[in-house]
């Protein structure tokens, strides 16, 4: 592949990283772009060495170079490339002059200046659709400068933004971005995380600012996909500095999902508590909510208020309550959750009747349960035909197959296919997966033949 590429991976050390030049990966790079090729890295093509390497700034001035005026490129992923501020400099100009559509620059070396510099590029941009900018050096900050953007962007339509840097909040820089939805017409998914820090005690957001940035969100007629995850700092809200904003937070979005156009909402791992995640069950039957997730969040006597919303005319069909945990902030009584967390839930689903429920996915994953849950969750595919897809980590094999067979019946039912009986096992169309309470989100693992499985049916949405 030509001159080694050299990266050192230590955090510490990241920002003394040598990358030498790597003609080999330039010239692929270059040969992929006249030959027409519409996504880089391609499933076709030598890509192979451009996929992996990480680029130098001069080998990237290069490849910036090649790729102006050409039309036939729409996607560009630079992903873990080693990429600085001066580099992201380069891709905003090369974007003015091509017309690309999707551009990730995820897990590189950008800081809020780089960030800045590029925004201010893409803001006359009228290509641009989709901007991926997660696991970067980034700050609150970087929030207003997004906000900047998209007060004369009117191209873009999802943006992904993650935030790494502790320093505390800044309500302007919040308010800006909300500011700028308020006169947006053109976004349709915002989705904006917060990544653990050395400085977990200080809350990305505050109470004021979530309040003011979801008081503009209610003029926007067009956002159908929020994501507000991690926004606390701690994940478990154990600092009094974090006992406000996910509160605030989730009384602010059952308020706006009364009159906006939201049908996707995420709002994992900021400290919700059984009062806030109550407030969002209420509005449920009057909002246009397809999907939500309070996931790893602090409910403990909120799940009998968010099944009885179900059974109200209710649009949700993927609902997600896993990982939840104990808090003496969010929660009055202290109590994390317990052997029968589950039982409010299963009961308020079956008091309905089957054909006033939607919901096709539960995620239950990380909830205790006790011996008489696989009975219970059994009893309620049997009630709710519509349910598709379980998530559980606890799972003994048998229960399991069990609870495999009725999905299965579900599935062929929703497909008007003969249901036929299986007592041999699980159906060859199931996946088992087992998921770990102490992983991360994303971290799921094909599991073995061990005694516990989780039951997972259907795929995760996620970008192509």
């Amino acid at each position: 592949m030509g001159n080694k590429c050299v990266c050192i991976a230590t955090a510490e050390e990241e920002s003394d990283a040598v990358i030498e030049k790597n003609p080999k990966c330039v010239s692929t790079f270059r040969t992929d772009v006249l030959r027409g090729i519409r996504s880089i890295p391609a499933v076709e093509g030598e890509h192979w060495a451009f996929k992996a390497s990480p680029i130098c700034q001069a080998d990237f001035k290069e490849m910036t170079t090649s790729m102006r005026g050409v039309q036939s490129l729409k996607r560009l992923e630079l992903i873990r490339r080693c990429l600085n501020d001066d580099c992201v400099n380069m891709l905003g100009e090369t974007l003015r002059a091509t017309p690309i559509e999707m551009v990730s620059i995820s897990h590189n070396k950008i800081t809020d200046k780089g960030f800045e510099q590029f925004c201010s590029l893409v803001t006359d941009n009228t290509t641009l659709t989709t901007l991926i900018c997660d696991g970067n050096n980034l700050s609150t900050a970087s929030l207003g400068f997004l906000g900047d953007c998209l007060q004369g962007n009117h191209t873009l339509t999802q943006v992904c933004l993650s935030i790494s840097t502790g320093g505390g909040s800044s309500d302007s820089d919040i308010q800006k971005l909300g500011v700028s939805l308020e006169g947006n017409a053109s976004l349709l998914s915002l989705q904006l995380s917060g990544e653990f820090s050395s400085d977990k005690n200080n809350p990305i957001v505050t109470p004021t600012g979530m309040r003011t940035f979801f008081s503009k969100l209610t003029n926007n007629s067009t956002l159908t996909d929020l994501r507000l995850a991690y926004l606390c700092g701690d994940s478990q809200g154990n600092s009094a500095k974090m006992q406000g904003v996910g509160p605030a937070m989730a009384q602010c979005a059952a308020y706006i999902l009364q009159s906006t156009s939201l049908t996707n909402l995420d709002l994992t791992g900021n400290n919700i508590g059984d009062e806030a995640a109550e407030s969002i069950a209420g509005v449920l039957s009057q909002s246009n909510l397809v999907t939500l997730s309070l996931a790893r969040n602090c409910l403990v006597n909120s799940l009998a208020s968010i099944g009885r919303s179900l059974g109200k005319p209710c649009r949700i069909t993927k609902l997600d309550l896993s990982h939840p945990f104990k808090n003496s902030i969010a929660s009055k009584s202290g109590v994390g959750t317990n052997t029968d967390s589950i039982t409010p839930l299963v009961k308020a689903l079956r008091s309905h009747g089957s054909d006033q429920i939607l919901l096709s996915s539960l995620n239950l994953s990380g909830i205790t349960l006790n011996s008489t849950a696989p009975a219970q969750l059994c009893s309620l595919l049997e009630s709710v035909p519509s349910l598709t897809e379980l998530r559980h980590s606890e799972m003994a094999m048998t229960d399991g197959v069990k609870i495999g067979t009725l999905l299965q019946a579900n599935t062929d039912r929703r497909s008007k296919k003969p249901v036929e009986s299986t007592t041999d096992g699980p159906p060859p169309e199931l996946k088992w997966k087992r998921e770990s309470d102490a992983a991360s989100p994303t971290d799921i693992k094909v599991s073995d033949d061990s005694e516990f499985v989780d039951v997972e049916f259907g795929n995760d949405d996620c970008y192509d």
